[in-house]
Formats: structure tokens, C-alpha cells, sequence
């Protein structure tokens, strides 16, 4: 096998970060609506932060924001990149940099906004020294089942194993594909991400919604993501030649429709798995969001719009624009009076 290449990136230098706002949260929680109000209010324009939006086609499963959203607020790193094409964490940073430092030149905001934790992590601590994918070898991880490849990660590398999420199949292959191509632990390569302390972090703020909330929201989703067309796109996506296995397993929605494609069960129970999921996932984004990123929580209630919660995250963005890494974050809101006392 050949010398691995490898690559690395800082992330957002400090004129991007100062006029930059950050936006994340569960699927599903409204991060979009609330970031076009912010966009208007402040003539910004918004950086897609989803793994899944880049690429065309997969417009219903990856809940892309509506051409309206879109007019009202213009939306960059969204239809980038082809199903066939490889796209990963380090072209993302860079294509981020790139469409970031053209809307501050034109006298704009940023607003990053989505639901990719690791694209995230990437935009304040930069990208480690890591292989870039190998495409034969990835295809090969892809075809064998999650808990094959566990059990050949906690052999090769135990250290990577006992610390990224073992049910998220694309992480375990990456991590496989690491140690293989480099026979070092991926966990090595990540390592400086989290200790960049000589650098300015921004809060992360972080939409977040009670329990039985967010699960009725998760399901009315569904239930208009069939509506939309959801079953028909997926069947483009798996009649289209050339789609990449390592892709298809990542689309919540597609891969729960397969059995009702091939006449193995109905719409409904393929609609009842993609909820459960939808929801799984959101659990897993909560976790990542809390541990690995500098976030603020914005409790946000049914009683609320989404124009209350955008004037809110806007009034704290101007009053904490930047934290130092080691005081960042990791905290939950209220209201902006209860956050300005807690300052004091």
C-alpha cells in the first residue's frame, strides 16, 4: 500500500471567528429557522455545517432549508459536491474558510449553522495530521457489518475504541481506516484538537428542547418527509450508478426504507424505524455536543418562536462575542437576564 498522504489545517483564524456566530443543535430542534431570523436581523449569511447538505440529491433526507429560507437568507456549502465524490472533514474546513472570508469581504456576518459535530470541532481547533481517505480500503470497511469492524478496532486499536461512538459506523471506519494505513492509533492524530488554549473560542450556541418536545417534532418530520417524496428519492439514490456504499449507510431515512424497497415490509413500520433513528441520533449529537464541544445551551420551549430565541442568541452574541477556550461554554441559559447575572 502506498505512503499514506497526509493532511492538516488550522481552523478559522481570528477575523472569521470575530464576525462569525455559531449555531448547532439535535436534529430536528429548528436550528434552521431561527438562524435565517439572526441572518436577516444582522445582515449575515449562513454556512451549512452538515455532512449530508453538501451533497445534491438528497434534498428531502437531509432536510435542507427551503428555497424561501434560502432567499431570505443566502446559504453557502449546500449542493457542493456530487453523490460520487468523496467529501470529508478537511475539504469542508477548507471550502468553510474560503465562502466565510468572501461574505466578511462583502461587509456581512457569518452565521455557521448545522448539526455536524466534528465539522464543528473542525472550524475552531483545525484539522489533525491524519491520512486522507483511501477509497478502496473505506469501500471495503463499508461492506462489513458495524459489529465486525468493532471487534478489528478494539484489536488494532483499543484506545480509539474505548473513545468515539461505536454505533456510528462511518467514525469506526474512519478510525479503522487511520490505524490501518498509518499503524497508529486514531486517537493520536486528534489529540492536539482540544488543547489549543493560546487561541480565542467562540460559545457554541446549542438549541435544545425537552424530551417529549423534540420526539414530536422528530416525528411530524418524518411523517412530511414521506409526504414529500422521501420513499421516491430514496430510490434515485440507490438506482443511481456509481453512489458511494460509505454515503448510503450514513442516510437516516434511506437505509430504513431498504426493506420496504425490496417488498420485505411496509411503509409504515419503515416510517416507525426511521423516527427511531432520527431520535437515536439526536440523543448522540446531545452527548457529542456536551463533551466535545464549548457550547451554550438555549432551553428552548414549545410557548416560544423561533423570533424570540433568535433575538435572544442574538442579544448574547454581542455581549460574549469571543471566550477564551478554557472558559467557554458548557453552560445553559435561561434568558438573557438570568445569563448577564450569571456574567456578574
Amino acid at each position: 500500500m502506498e505512503k499514506p498522504q497526509i493532511q492538516a489545517s488550522t481552523g478559522l483564524d481570528k477575523d472569521i471567528l470575530t464576525h462569525s456566530l455559531f449555531l448547532t443543535g439535535p436534529t430536528a430542534v429548528g436550528k434552521t429557522e431561527v438562524s435565517v431570523v439572526i441572518a436577516k436581523q444582522f445582515n449575515a449569511e449562513v454556512i451549512s455545517v452538515d455532512s449530508m447538505q453538501v451533497f445534491k440529491g438528497l434534498e428531502i433526507a437531509s432536510a435542507k432549508p427551503r428555497m424561501a429560507e434560502r432567499k431570505d437568507a443566502p446559504h453557502h456549502l449546500i449542493d457542493c459536491a456530487n453523490l460520487q465524490e468523496p467529501y470529508d472533514t478537511a475539504r469542508f474546513l477548507r471550502e468553510a474558510k474560503t465562502a466565510a472570508a468572501d461574505v466578511i469581504s462583502r461587509k456581512k456576518k457569518v452565521i455557521f449553522c448545522g448539526g455536524t459535530g466534528l465539522y464543528f470541532q473542525a472550524l475552531l481547533y483545525g484539522v489533525g495530521e491524519a491520512p486522507c481517505s483511501n477509497h478502496d480500503l473505506r469501500e471495503e470497511l463499508n461492506k462489513r457489518p458495524l459489529e465486525e469492524l468493532v471487534i478489528e478496532l478494539k484489536k488494532l486499536d483499543p484506545n480509539s475504541y474505548h473513545s468515539i461512538d461505536l454505533q456510528n459506523k462511518r467514525r469506526v471506519v474512519r478510525a479503522l481506516e487511520v490505524t490501518r494505513l498509518t499503524g497508529k492509533p486514531f486517537v493520536s492524530f486528534r489529540s492536539n484538537w482540544k488543547f489549543r488554549t493560546d487561541q480565542e473560542i467562540p460559545t457554541i450556541f446549542c438549541l435544545v428542547r425537552e424530551r417529549d418536545d423534540l420526539k414530536n417534532r422528530i416525528n411530524c418530520r418524518v411523517d412530511e418527509m414521506i409526504h414529500a417524496g422521501l420513499v421516491q428519492e430514496a430510490k434515485d439514490f440507490y438506482n443511481q450508478e456509481g453512489t458511494s456504499t460509505s454515503l448510503a449507510g450514513k442516510i437516516i431515512g434511506y437505509r430504513q426504507l431498504q426493506n420496504y424497497l425490496a417488498g420485505m415490509e411496509s411503509l409504515e413500520a419503515a416510517k416507525e424505524r426511521i423516527k427511531a433513528a432520527t431520535r437515536q441520533y439526536s440523543k448522540r449529537q446531545m452527548t457529542w455536543f456536551r463533551n466535545q464541544l464549548p457550547i451554550t445551551e438555549i432551553p428552548w420551549s414549545p410557548e416560544k418562536s423561533a423570533q424570540e430565541i433568535a433575538f435572544q442568541i442574538g442579544d448574547l452574541w454581542h455581549s460574549r462575542p469571543l471566550n477564551k477556550l478554557q472558559n467557554a461554554g458548557m453552560g445553559k441559559i435561561e434568558s438573557t437576564s438570568n445569563y448577564k447575572k450569571h456574567q456578574n
